[in-house]
């Protein structure tokens, strides 16, 4: 198979310094681990993880900069540096949703017990491309609101990731790989001392009260054509031919329920958890948080293990959005990747620039068609011709029967609580590479 297009290729730590991949801000590693009692809903029953304070030195006294503190800094600083001073793109930060990599750093190889890293990033208004019409090639973004990039900007760190552990090779790179193999099924799960953490500069679409959650009697809530409204209100026509977004919210509920993979990724990777939520919306309050921790429906092994996330108040990110707002744009990025991708968030496709003229613009390295091709030179790599067979996007996902399992089980829960049926789109997957 031909190598794999230069925006997939693995993240190189000589890149670091090269500008292809930010350098961590000054104060990224965390200190002496000092567990602390969670500032919003911890459950009981999370993995074994604790929020960490590490100390700040003023020259004075020391204080502790709490796991939520550290998390809101990085990933805004981060951001920052990537516009590169880009003004027309400052807007943007109001919507960035952030994956941040913590990884345990043994206490005898470092003064400091976590590292903090930024791996994938989104932005994008909820429901831009609401009540569009349906493409059904897999090269338009059809939801492009950040939370949803960012998880896809995840999978695609992921599928790099993928790459590097494929290689097998003794060298300083593999040794930043995040994957081992986990269990007798072949897959690849996180290293032990490796966690996930999301940071949201705005609540969810859908999150009236508290994120993850979803409220008895509360129906899924979805963006439609002009507005965001109750599932149900929408007509078998107009989701079958009109673009339909499922709230944030809700697919956050899926995504703690799931995992972050994804079906695709299933297949070479166990579920992965989300450690922490942290919510930097200046109109958040404490109040909204202290919901109750959602019940998870029973699903079948291996997604009978996850557990629901650590929830976090942390310090405003961005300013409220302005009200004269800017055209809708969307911004993704992950670690490795040389600079951001600038979506328009109306269009689903990559903004006209010099080399993208606005007569032909391309479909974004986010999208399902460009996912497909990721999971099959993924498939190269690890030797799986039989998933090279699979001729469409949607027989791939179907081919992760267990995941397709445990989210029919997820879906029927939901309808068997009066949430609303979770609608499926056969026919927008139903495309080859």
């Amino acid at each position: 198979m031909a190598a794999p297009p230069d925006e997939l290729r693995r993240p190189r730590l000589a890149e670091r310094g090269a500008g292809a991949e930010p350098s961590a801000p000054p104060g990224e590693c965390g200190g002496e681990a000092t567990p602390r009692p969670p500032a919003t809903c911890v459950p009981p029953a999370a993995a074994a993880w604790q929020p960490r304070s590490r100390p700040a030195h003023d020259g004075v006294r020391t204080e502790l900069i709490p796991h939520e503190q550290r998390c809101v800094a990085i990933a805004s600083d981060i951001f920052q540096r990537l516009l590169a001073g880009d003004s027309a793109l400052q807007g943007c930060k109001s919507s960035l949703a952030a994956f941040l990599l913590e990884r345990e750093v043994p206490p005898a190889s470092a003064s400091c017990q976590e590292s903090y890293e930024l791996v994938a990033l989104g932005t994008g208004k909820a429901g831009a491309r609401a009540g569009a019409f349906l493409e059904f090639g897999g090269r338009r973004l059809h939801d492009t609101q950040g939370l949803v990039l960012a998880r896809r900007a995840l999978q695609r760190y992921l599928y790099k990731q993928l790459l590097l552990w494929g290689q097998q090779l003794d060298t300083p790179a593999q040794a930043h790989c995040i994957l081992e193999l986990e269990g007798d099924g072949g897959r690849l799960g996180l290293k032990p001392g490796v966690f996930l953490h999301l940071v949201l500069a705005q609540k969810p679409s859908g999150a009236p009260s508290s994120p993850l959650v979803l409220c008895p009697g509360q129906q899924l809530l979805a963006h439609g054509p002009g507005r965001l409204a109750p599932l149900s209100w929408w007509r078998p026509a107009v989701l079958a031919s009109r673009v339909v977004s499922i709230s944030g919210n809700a697919k956050l509920l899926r995504w703690e329920a799931l995992g972050l993979q994804g079906a695709l990724l299933s297949l070479f990777l166990q579920p992965l958890p989300l450690t922490s939520l942290v919510l930097a919306d200046p109109w958040a309050s404490q109040a909204q948080l202290r919901a109750p921790c959602p019940v998870l429906p029973p699903l079948p092994p291996p997604y009978d293990t996850q557990r629901p996330a650590h929830v976090f108040q942390g310090p405003p990110m961005a300013p409220p959005p302005a009200r004269s707002q800017p055209p809708a744009l969307s911004l993704n990025w992950c670690l490795g990747d040389k600079a951001v991708e600038v979506v328009d968030g109306a269009m689903g496709r990559v903004l006209p620039s010099p080399l993208c003229p606005a007569g032909c613009p391309q479909p974004s390295r986010l999208c399902k068609a460009a996912m497909l091709s990721y999971f099959r030179h993924a498939a190269t790599m690890l030797s799986q011709p039989h998933l090279l067979a699979l001729p469409t996007y949607r027989q791939a996902k179907d081919h992760a029967e267990a995941y397709q399992s445990a989210k029919a089980q997820f879906s029927a829960h939901l309808a068997r609580s009066s949430l609303g049926n979770w609608p499926q789109k056969q026919l927008v997957d139903n495309f080859p590479s």
